[in-house]
């Protein structure tokens, strides 16, 4: 327990800034920490037609397409076969419908994933 520069009370130190010491709350107060950035307008719209589209593809395509060792057959997964970024998150046609535990695999394990032809660049 050390006094705090600020408050003046004896406390444990949280945080030190030239030289001085900090109680939690008095850093708080004097060092606020910048919060999660919010997401865009955009970014919402994108999630809420992605959840959509997600629910209605897994109900077109209910079978994993992998079968890979461990494969429940249900898929649960929609995994993106160009990855997420950009265009490619709502694009239907580069999409794969897999169980968790094939997913898992084609994550961890993308040489089996391009093997298969679940992984691609993007700019295929």
């Amino acid at each position: 327990m050390k006094e705090c520069a600020n408050c003046k009370q004896l406390r444990p130190i949280w945080k030190r800034v030239k030289n001085n010491g900090y109680c939690q709350t008095c850093s708080k107060i004097l060092f606020p920490t910048k919060g999660l950035n919010k997401r865009s307008a955009k970014k919402i719209n994108d999630d809420s037609s992605y959840s959509e589209l997600r629910k209605e593809y897994l109900t077109k395509h209910p079978v994993c397409m992998a079968h890979l060792p461990g494969c429940t057959q249900q898929s649960t997964d929609v995994h993106h076969v160009k990855g997420r970024i950009g265009k490619n998150y709502l694009n239907t046609e580069d999409w794969v419908s897999l169980c968790r535990a094939c997913h898992v695999l084609v994550e961890n394990y993308p040489d089996i994933g391009r093997d298969l032809g679940f992984v691609k660049n993007r700019k295929q």
